[in-house]
Protein backbone atom coordinates (compact mmCIF):
# COMPACT_ATOMS: atom_id res chain seq x y z
CA UNK A 1 0.00 0.00 0.00
CA UNK A 2 2.54 2.38 0.86
CA UNK A 3 4.14 1.97 -2.23
CA UNK A 4 1.65 2.60 -4.32
CA UNK A 5 0.71 5.59 -2.41
CA UNK A 6 4.34 6.76 -2.80
CA UNK A 7 4.19 5.71 -6.47
CA UNK A 8 0.83 8.29 -7.00
CA UNK A 9 2.29 11.13 -5.23
CA UNK A 10 5.40 11.29 -7.07
CA UNK A 11 3.30 10.65 -10.66
CA UNK A 12 1.23 13.59 -9.56
CA UNK A 13 3.82 15.81 -8.62
CA UNK A 14 6.09 15.00 -11.48
CA UNK A 15 3.63 15.16 -14.36
CA UNK A 16 3.30 18.87 -15.57
CA UNK A 17 -0.69 18.57 -15.40
CA UNK A 18 -1.73 21.82 -15.76
CA UNK A 19 -4.83 21.12 -14.01
CA UNK A 20 -2.74 20.62 -10.70
CA UNK A 21 -1.20 24.30 -11.30
CA UNK A 22 -2.87 27.24 -9.59
CA UNK A 23 -2.24 30.61 -10.51
CA UNK A 24 -0.45 33.56 -8.41
CA UNK A 25 0.54 30.28 -5.99
CA UNK A 26 4.49 28.55 -5.88
CA UNK A 27 3.53 25.48 -7.50
CA UNK A 28 5.98 23.33 -6.08
CA UNK A 29 7.42 19.56 -6.15
CA UNK A 30 9.72 17.29 -4.75
CA UNK A 31 12.64 17.45 -7.98
CA UNK A 32 12.92 20.80 -6.80
CA UNK A 33 10.96 23.09 -9.78
CA UNK A 34 8.91 26.02 -8.77
CA UNK A 35 6.09 27.30 -11.32
CA UNK A 36 4.46 31.02 -10.73
CA UNK A 37 2.20 31.96 -12.80
CA UNK A 38 -0.23 34.98 -13.43
CA UNK A 39 -2.93 32.91 -15.61
CA UNK A 40 -3.55 29.23 -16.24
CA UNK A 41 -5.87 27.89 -19.12
CA UNK A 42 -5.88 23.93 -18.06
CA UNK A 43 -7.57 23.14 -21.28
CA UNK A 44 -4.97 24.61 -23.62
CA UNK A 45 -1.94 23.85 -20.93
CA UNK A 46 -1.29 27.66 -21.84
CA UNK A 47 0.42 29.56 -18.77
CA UNK A 48 0.18 33.53 -18.93
CA UNK A 49 3.62 35.84 -17.20
CA UNK A 50 5.52 32.78 -16.13
CA UNK A 51 8.52 31.98 -13.35
CA UNK A 52 9.95 28.59 -13.81
CA UNK A 53 12.62 27.75 -11.06
CA UNK A 54 14.87 24.72 -11.48
CA UNK A 55 17.65 23.76 -9.58
CA UNK A 56 19.88 20.58 -9.68
CA UNK A 57 23.65 18.97 -8.77
CA UNK A 58 25.76 22.37 -9.32
CA UNK A 59 23.50 25.02 -11.41
CA UNK A 60 20.32 26.88 -10.83
CA UNK A 61 17.91 27.57 -13.59
CA UNK A 62 15.45 30.80 -13.42
CA UNK A 63 13.26 31.58 -16.52
CA UNK A 64 10.87 34.55 -17.10
CA UNK A 65 7.95 33.89 -19.98
CA UNK A 66 4.81 35.79 -21.03
CA UNK A 67 3.41 32.95 -22.30
CA UNK A 68 4.25 28.95 -21.75
CA UNK A 69 2.73 25.83 -23.95
CA UNK A 70 3.19 22.50 -22.26
CA UNK A 71 4.01 20.71 -24.94
CA UNK A 72 4.52 17.11 -22.85
CA UNK A 73 3.56 16.82 -19.56
CA UNK A 74 4.34 12.73 -19.16
CA UNK A 75 6.76 12.15 -15.98
CA UNK A 76 9.15 10.53 -18.09
CA UNK A 77 10.33 13.58 -20.61
CA UNK A 78 8.12 16.71 -19.15
CA UNK A 79 8.78 19.56 -21.89
CA UNK A 80 7.46 23.09 -22.34
CA UNK A 81 7.73 25.94 -24.81
CA UNK A 82 8.65 29.24 -23.49
CA UNK A 83 7.67 32.86 -25.27
CA UNK A 84 9.27 36.26 -25.03
CA UNK A 85 11.55 35.89 -21.79
CA UNK A 86 14.77 35.22 -20.39
CA UNK A 87 16.82 32.47 -18.96
CA UNK A 88 19.53 32.79 -16.32
CA UNK A 89 21.76 29.89 -15.45
CA UNK A 90 23.74 30.56 -11.68
CA UNK A 91 26.24 28.06 -11.01
CA UNK A 92 27.12 27.51 -8.04
CA UNK A 93 31.30 27.06 -8.48
CA UNK A 94 32.57 29.68 -9.93
CA UNK A 95 31.75 33.01 -12.20
CA UNK A 96 30.22 30.38 -15.51
CA UNK A 97 26.70 32.56 -15.10
CA UNK A 98 24.77 32.86 -18.53
CA UNK A 99 21.42 34.90 -19.46
CA UNK A 100 19.42 34.49 -22.54
CA UNK A 101 17.34 36.73 -24.31
CA UNK A 102 14.69 34.19 -26.33
CA UNK A 103 11.98 34.04 -28.56
CA UNK A 104 11.26 30.84 -28.28
CA UNK A 105 12.53 28.38 -26.53
CA UNK A 106 11.95 24.49 -26.29
CA UNK A 107 13.00 23.31 -22.70
CA UNK A 108 13.21 19.76 -20.92
CA UNK A 109 12.79 19.63 -17.57
CA UNK A 110 14.33 17.39 -15.18
CA UNK A 111 12.10 14.53 -14.28
CA UNK A 112 11.41 13.30 -10.79
CA UNK A 113 13.02 9.84 -10.09
CA UNK A 114 10.17 7.66 -9.89
CA UNK A 115 11.55 4.66 -7.97
CA UNK A 116 9.13 3.45 -4.95
CA UNK A 117 12.75 1.43 -4.00
CA UNK A 118 13.96 4.90 -1.81
CA UNK A 119 10.71 5.06 0.49
CA UNK A 120 11.35 2.84 3.31
CA UNK A 121 8.02 2.39 3.99
CA UNK A 122 7.45 0.26 1.14
CA UNK A 123 10.42 -1.97 1.53
CA UNK A 124 10.22 -5.65 2.80
CA UNK A 125 11.30 -6.40 6.39
CA UNK A 126 13.88 -8.59 4.37
CA UNK A 127 15.38 -5.81 2.23
CA UNK A 128 15.79 -3.96 5.21
CA UNK A 129 17.45 -6.04 7.17
CA UNK A 130 19.80 -6.75 4.14
CA UNK A 131 20.78 -3.34 3.91
CA UNK A 132 23.68 -1.51 5.98
CA UNK A 133 21.81 1.79 6.26
CA UNK A 134 20.89 2.32 10.16
CA UNK A 135 17.75 4.15 9.31
CA UNK A 136 16.39 1.04 7.65
CA UNK A 137 17.58 -0.98 10.34
CA UNK A 138 15.73 1.50 12.75
CA UNK A 139 12.38 0.61 10.72
CA UNK A 140 12.64 -2.91 11.25
CA UNK A 141 12.74 -1.85 14.81
CA UNK A 142 10.00 -0.22 14.44
CA UNK A 143 7.64 -2.74 12.90
CA UNK A 144 8.91 -5.56 15.43
CA UNK A 145 7.71 -3.08 18.21
CA UNK A 146 4.42 -3.14 17.16
CA UNK A 147 3.23 -6.30 17.59
CA UNK A 148 5.10 -6.22 21.46
CA UNK A 149 3.58 -3.17 21.72
CA UNK A 150 0.06 -4.52 20.98
CA UNK A 151 0.24 -7.16 23.23
CA UNK A 152 1.51 -5.05 26.64
CA UNK A 153 -1.62 -2.82 25.70
CA UNK A 154 -3.84 -5.68 25.77
CA UNK A 155 -2.94 -6.76 28.52
CA UNK A 156 -3.06 -2.97 30.64
CA UNK A 157 -6.29 -2.74 29.08
CA UNK A 158 -7.28 -6.58 31.08
CA UNK A 159 -6.01 -5.04 33.94
CA UNK A 160 -7.54 -1.67 33.98
CA UNK A 161 -11.34 -3.28 33.71
CA UNK A 162 -11.15 -5.12 36.63
CA UNK A 163 -12.41 -2.68 38.74
CA UNK A 164 -14.29 -3.83 41.85
CA UNK A 165 -17.82 -2.11 42.89
CA UNK A 166 -17.44 1.20 44.59
CA UNK A 167 -13.73 1.14 44.09
CA UNK A 168 -12.73 4.32 42.01
CA UNK A 169 -11.51 3.57 38.42
CA UNK A 170 -7.77 5.08 39.41
CA UNK A 171 -7.18 2.77 41.70
CA UNK A 172 -5.25 0.35 39.87
CA UNK A 173 -3.74 2.55 37.48
CA UNK A 174 -0.75 3.71 40.26
CA UNK A 175 0.18 -0.02 40.44
CA UNK A 176 -0.13 -0.95 37.13
CA UNK A 177 2.23 2.18 35.88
Amino acid sequence: AYAQIYQLEQQSQSELDVSHLRAKMFNINDSGRMILSEEINPDSNHLTDVLIYTSSGNKTSVYRAKTVDVTNPSPITPSVILHSGTGYTLRHQGTDDSERVYRNLTLDLKPLNLSVDAKRKAKSVIALIRSADPADYAEVQWRESRGVNAFLMALLAISLSRVKPRQGRFSTLLPLT
